[in-house]
């Protein structure tokens, strides 16, 4: 079993780039890389400010068979915490695979926030 970090995003404020990131986004899969294999995929959403509405959605294609966990969340997120949504899948068909991960946020003082990151799930070199 393996672990591989595949993205790790920050969404900063257009107003204050200096300071710190409004909020962060990071996606790991964690499996066997070989068809009929099974992954684990974290999706973290991380805020730094209050954030009125929030939304995180993953999308999985046809290759990626969904066996537990939430795909969606949408609340609200209090500056400081943290949403992790974590899917148990298969891989169904040969790869690439490409997953796609959505986040999007309205924070208090009405700024709009919008990041969708496609990552394709690792192969394996022999």
């Amino acid at each position: 079993m393996w672990t591989l970090l595949i993205l790790s995003l920050l969404i900063f404020s257009p107003i204050e780039a200096q300071d710190a990131p409004l909020f962060s986004l990071e996606v790991l899969f964690d499996g066997v890389p070989v068809e009929g294999g099974g992954w684990v995929i974290t999706v973290t959403l991380e805020t730094e400010t209050d954030l009125k509405e929030a939304k995180l959605e993953i999308h999985t294609p046809e290759g990626l068979r969904i066996n537990s966990g939430e795909e969606k969340w949408q609340g609200p997120l209090d500056a400081g915490n943290e949403i992790v949504l974590e899917l148990a899948l298969t891989l169904t068909r040969a790869f690439p695979q490409e997953i796609t991960v959505e986040a999007s946020a309205t924070t208090k003082n009405g700024q709009h926030l919008k990041k969708t990151v496609r990552r394709k799930t690792p192969e394996v070199s022999n």
